[in-house]
């Protein structure tokens, strides 16, 4: 049923939450991405933060690192507001599930935020709590769409 619902308006409002959820991957494990010798933050992010190459493969956590990371938490952020208008372009069957990968996807970034952009000192991660709020959410949200009522 989501293929019928692929067309040149929905494609890119896609893209958008696929590479939102990407990105959240990524500064979600940037410590252990790096223990297997995989970067990504961008090098012209880095370079634009001044943080060096020595810094990312210490781990520095520092002002840079910090100004870094939220650049690109917020980056994705906007990717995930981006593409959420394809909550109402789609299937009803589909809404919720995309709902839940795009509130995980701003939890992630909600959780690197509350532990400062630290992702060297510890990985965030959803918690069984936080999941079922994201269920509720998306429950919630799904009678909305339905209902057609905006907050």
């Amino acid at each position: 049923y989501l293929f019928r619902a692929h067309n040149s308006e929905t494609a890119p409002l896609s893209d958008f939450i696929c590479t939102g959820l990407q990105l959240a991957n990524f500064w979600q494990d940037v410590a252990r991405d790096r223990n297997i010798d995989r970067v990504y933050l961008p090098e012209e992010d880095r370079r634009r933060f001044g943080y060096r190459d020595n810094d990312l493969h210490e781990g520095k956590y520092n002002n840079a690192f910090v100004n870094l990371m939220r650049f690109e938490v917020e980056r994705a952020r906007d990717l995930f507001y981006r593409g959420m208008p394809l909550l109402t372009k789609i299937p009803t069957e589909a809404q919720g599930q995309i709902e839940l990968f795009i509130q995980g996807g701003l939890g992630i970034l909600k959780k690197i935020e509350h532990i400062h952009y630290n992702v060297w000192r510890m990985r965030p991660k959803l918690n069984a709590f936080d999941k079922a709020a994201l269920i509720v959410g998306a429950i919630v949200g799904g009678l909305r769409r339905s209902i057609g009522w905006r907050s």
